[in-house]
């Protein structure tokens, strides 16, 4: 489990990510409130960053399971990169599990194909959330989130 408080950029975060998802099966990150932070579009020290791309290229190495709990800066998984994830996980030939702070879906989104369930609320008591996972994995938990 991985709790972030500020990142530095010159540590290259999308690069970092991407690289500790080529060692390990599963990352939990949460993203601490920063002091003085404007952007409610922030996680792991990027600020706008394209999340899609980042996540999608970290389910492509070792990493199967990803859980990013953002609540303090929920505008950084945009519609669109949330509308990219639904359609690329699902094509990436692994038994993959992904949760994360998600407010984009202002209605609950349902889909359920063969092998994926596909989720987004924000009815959640904690923060609204978007669930990726394969249909193997869908009663699987990973920590309080």
């Amino acid at each position: 489990s991985l709790h972030v408080y500020i990142v530095d950029s010159a540590c290259r975060p999308a690069i970092l990510l991407k690289d500790l998802s080529s060692l390990v099966k599963s990352i939990y990150i949460t993203q601490q409130r920063v002091a003085r932070m404007k952007w409610t579009s922030y996680l792991f020290g990027l600020h706008n960053a394209d999340w899609a791309s980042i996540i999608v290229e970290m389910f492509s190495e070792k990493l199967d399971k990803l859980c990013l709990g953002n609540s303090d800066y929920p505008g950084y998984l945009t519609l669109e990169s949330s509308d990219t994830l639904r359609t690329k996980l699902p094509l990436l030939g692994k038994p993959i599990w992904f949760m994360a702070t998600c407010e984009c879906y202002k209605n609950e989104l349902k889909q359920k194909s063969k092998e994926f369930i596909v989720r987004a609320d924000d009815n959640r008591k904690y923060s609204p959330n978007m669930r990726i996972m394969h249909t193997s994995r869908k009663n699987e938990l990973f920590g309080f989130f």
